[in-house]
This record gives structure tokens, C-alpha cells and sequence, in this order.
């Protein structure tokens, strides 16, 4: 069952340099940095009326020399956090504008009120020294946040691994978390499981690029609240 309470947010995963954004006309944040991202609140605009979402982008505060290519001109844009070579190296021409503008990803998400985020899979081999790759650690972590104003005292966390033809593969895991109002927990530790004889990824003209996708869940009331999913190779 799917939690009926909707929680909006916009998700900005990248804008170079400096950014403001405005939904619906209201203010919502000013920013800077490329490789920043935002979890903004949002909510719906009455019925019958159009959602509008604005993004004012204004470049690197310090652009640097742009006539002065070469190994990073003058290297003024390292003041700024951002990619330098944009202001020239002995393998690029300088850029103008110093690709400012949106490069990442802007969605809205509806959810309930707790969102899953920044899902991290860490895959070791038990007896790699020995060139056996046949027991494979994965080691699972994810971050959490509470949209609501109430505190929550049991969000279920579960994820399994799933194959390419989207079956469960090896064990799975479950957590149960509490969450302050408004609040967030970053690098929720779930564990780690064994996994037996996983395909392998190969670089490209060794063997195949075999992918696992990781499926996480939050509920809350026995509702599902939101879902992410990830892929990873072994």
C-alpha cells in the first residue's frame, strides 16, 4: 500500500555556477558551486492551474583569463568550486562561458513523507588475494529524510538485489530507523550480506559488463513512502 499523504520536492543535481530558483513564483533557494545538489519542498499550485518552476544561472565568479589558454591560464577559477580545465589546457581550448547552465539532472518527485537518497554499494571479495572471486561482501548504506513536521519513530527500511531478468538474488536486508521532524540521516548503515558466484563486470574486451540493481524501500505505517533504485557491478 502506497502512503495517500503526497510530499513534493525538486531535485537539482547540478548547475553551473551560481543558481536561484523560484516555484511558482515563490523564492525557494540561492546557491552556488557545480556540483552542489538540492532536495527542495514544493507544493502543487491549486487545481486547474499550471505548476511553473524557474532557474536563474549566472557563471564562475572569477572566470579567469580567457585569452590565456594553455595549462589553466591564470588558474583565477580555482577559486571557484568548479572544473578548471574549462579555462583552457595543453588538451582543450579555453571555454567561454565556462559551461555555466544546467548540467544535471532537474526533476519533481512526489513521495510520502520520508524520500530515500544517496544509495551506496560497496562490493569486496572475501579471498580475492587468492584470485577467487566466488564469495562476494556487499555492504549497503542510505540516506533518509523526514519531510514531515511529526516525528517518526519506526521507518522500515528494505532492499534486495535483483538480477538483470529481475529476480531476488542472495539475502536481503531490513532496518528500522527514527526520524526527528524535518530531519535527515545521512549513510544509514544496513549491513552487509554475502553474496555466492555473482557475474562479474568486465572492462570492455575482457568479458561482459553484468549489472545487479539494488531496490530500496522506505515505509512508514506499513506504507511505502518512497523507492530507489541503483545499479553496480562486481
Amino acid at each position: 500500500e502506497t502512503d495517500t499523504t503526497t510530499f513534493g520536492t525538486l531535485l537539482i543535481n547540478g548547475v553551473n555556477y551560481a543558481y536561484e530558483v523560484w516555484w511558482n513564483g515563490k523564492h525557494l533557494v540561492s546557491s552556488e558551486g557545480a556540483f552542489f545538489r538540492r532536495t527542495l519542498p514544493i507544493s502543487l499550485a491549486p487545481p486547474g492551474q499550471m505548476n511553473f518552476v524557474a532557474i536563474k544561472v549566472a557563471p564562475p565568479f572569477h572566470p579567469g583569463c580567457v585569452d590565456k589558454g594553455g595549462q589553466g591560464g591564470d588558474h583565477m577559477i580555482a577559486k571557484d568550486v568548479t572544473s578548471q580545465f574549462v579555462e583552457g589546457w595543453d588538451w582543450i581550448q579555453p571555454i567561454p562561458d565556462r559551461n555555466t547552465g544546467i548540467w544535471g539532472e532537474v526533476r519533481v518527485q512526489w513521495s510520502g513523507c520520508v524520500i530515500l537518497q544517496d544509495p551506496c554499494v560497496r562490493v569486496s571479495f572475501a579471498n580475492a588475494s587468492e584470485n577467487d572471486f566466488t564469495a562476494a561482501e556487499v555492504h549497503l548504506a542510505v540516506s533518509c529524510t523526514n519531510l514531515s513536521s511529526s516525528k517518526l519513530s519506526s521507518v522500515v527500511i528494505k532492499a534486495a538485489v535483483t538480477s538483470e531478468s529481475g529476480e531476488i538474488v542472495g539475502q536481503t536486508w531490513t532496518k528500522t530507523v527514527g526520524l526527528e521532524s524535518n530531519s535527515c540521516l545521512t549513510d544509514i548503515d544496513l549491513g552487509c550480506n554475502m553474496f555466492s558466484n555473482p557475474l562479474l563486470w568486465y572492462p570492455s574486451g575482457y568479458g561482459k559488463q553484468n549489472l545487479y540493481k539494488v531496490e530500496i524501500t522506505a515505509e512508514v505505517s506499513d506504507r511505502l513512502s518512497h523507492e530507489i533504485t541503483t545499479t553496480f557491478g562486481y
